[in-house]
């Protein structure tokens, strides 16, 4: 899924600044969306994360603790992605409308709302600009060089790698 232009004006516009070389400051970026971010312990044990909407328009987000910080990484931008959907009036908008909404991340979930929220997570993990130009730099980068310098699983930075058009084999090195 490619972002509408109107999600990616408005995410361009929201990571403005918050970058520390080519990773993500979140502390930043939550304070830019209002958000505080909790850790917790989900009974239902296919919750990875969640999103709930406060009556001041500000957001609370919760994230399963017991997951790697590679993992609350994706799964916190992935909530953020649908924080920045409902600001761009996008697929989360109606979902977070009503206050006190919570949505909840589990593996299962392939909606639209939920992919569009994966792939703003991507760019906000990984953007473009700054994985091509560590491409270059790093000069025949193997797979997981860029996914330790991005903090982002092997997996997630193949999907990303794919989505933008690159073969995978010039990524995968002879340790594997």
């Amino acid at each position: 899924m490619r972002l509408d232009d109107q999600v990616y004006t408005k995410l361009q516009e929201i990571l403005k600044d918050t970058y520390d070389s080519h990773k993500v400051d979140f502390n930043r970026l939550c304070q830019k969306l209002n958000v505080s971010v909790f850790m917790a312990d989900f009974v239902d044990q296919d919750i990875n994360g969640m999103v709930k909407r406060q009556a001041n328009d500000s957001f609370e987000v919760y994230l399963k603790k017991t997951h790697s910080k590679n993992r609350k990484r994706f799964t916190l931008a992935h909530e953020l992605g649908h924080i920045i959907s409902y600001r761009a009036d996008s697929f989360s908008k109606e979902k977070l409308s009503l206050e006190g909404y919570l949505e909840r991340r589990t593996q299962s979930k392939r909606d639209i709302a939920e992919i569009e929220a994966n792939e703003i997570a991507a760019c906000i993990l990984m953007p473009e600009e700054f994985l091509e130009s560590l491409i270059s730099k790093l000069k025949n980068p193997t797979l997981k060089e860029l996914s330790e310098e991005f903090g982002v699983s092997s997996a997630a930075m193949s999907v990303r790698l794919n989505k933008l058009g690159y073969d995978l084999n010039d990524f995968i090195s002879s340790d594997y």
